[in-house]
């Protein structure tokens, strides 16, 4: 089966999915400990509304996600590492080796601006993940720093043998790369995540990834095994614009206002805290 046939690019269905007996998990959001404005607090309760389980993925940090574990909901130990090259979301069975992971391979490497990269190329991450029981996972392969990301995959081949999954779906991005992103998985042979890459409360919930599962190993069982789906929306081609060239430190040649209400306070966060981090980046 080809795996655009299980990678639907619509608004969730998350009562008839439910109903079917599916479990909902975002598998890609930030908090506001760093780049995002999502509260903990916010999280859950919308969380508790649309009935899903969630992934907090911050960037080179971990204190939101191992918050979230404790709390009452289904939540899948993650994290987003930052490496030079590319970014590796990594997918943990026990909330433990993620604490592990992270002060043993992640928080020595880091920047003093933690959000932007670590010293460590994706490679690297990579091969220190196979010390952990975990599920890795190329984020955006086709977003943030689209050329740069593009060049890292093509020419390091043996990176995309390594990798466990691809982000196939990802909030952030139009539907046009999130299709190349299908494609780059099925040539693979890989499996598959997605999420929103949620930086604010309105993005949340926007991509789920689902499976017959009852708990978090046998949620990332089935990923392992090619039998989840992904279901949401990306971003409109505006604000996709907007963040991508701030982020490659273009001029953005289109006004923040045509992005239209529901998405101006989640661009302003992103552009805001990309910002800093081209500055620094050009010190590195």
């Amino acid at each position: 089966m080809h795996i655009a046939d299980r990678v639907w690019f619509k608004k969730p269905e998350y009562d008839r999915l439910k109903k079917q007996g599916f479990t909902l998990v975002d598998m890609h959001l930030h908090s506001r400990e760093f780049d995002g404005i999502l509260s903990a607090k916010g999280l859950m309760k919308k969380a508790r509304k649309l009935g899903i389980g969630f992934a907090v993925t911050d960037h080179n940090e971990i204190k939101v996600a191992l918050k979230m574990h404790q709390e009452d909901f289904f939540t899948i130990p993650g994290i987003e590492v930052n490496a030079k090259d590319k970014d590796l979301l990594v997918y943990f069975y026990n909330v433990n080796e993620l604490k592990e992971f992270y002060e043993k391979d992640v928080e020595p490497y880091r920047y003093k601006l933690p959000s932007l990269r670590i010293y460590k190329r994706f490679a690297e991450v990579l091969e220190d993940t196979k010390d952990y029981n975990c599920v890795t996972s190329v984020a955006h392969p086709y977003g943030w720093l689209t050329k740069a990301s593009a060049r890292m995959l093509k020419k390091n081949s043996h990176v995309m043998r390594e990798v466990d999954a691809i982000e196939v779906m990802n909030g952030g991005n139009t539907k046009t790369k999130n299709r190349k992103a299908v494609n780059l998985a099925h040539k693979h042979s890989k499996c598959f995540t997605g999420g929103t890459d949620a930086h604010s409360i309105t993005e949340f919930g926007r991509v789920v990834t689902y499976a017959k599962a009852d708990d978090v190993e046998s949620f990332l069982d089935a990923i392992r095994k090619k039998q989840n789906f992904v279901m949401g929306k990306g971003a409109n081609k505006v604000t996709c614009a907007i963040v991508q060239g701030v982020c490659e430190g273009r001029k953005v040649s289109y006004p923040l206002k045509k992005a239209g209400n529901r998405a101006k306070s989640s661009i302003r966060v992103r552009v805001n805290k990309i910002r800093p981090s081209i500055r620094k980046s050009k010190k590195l």
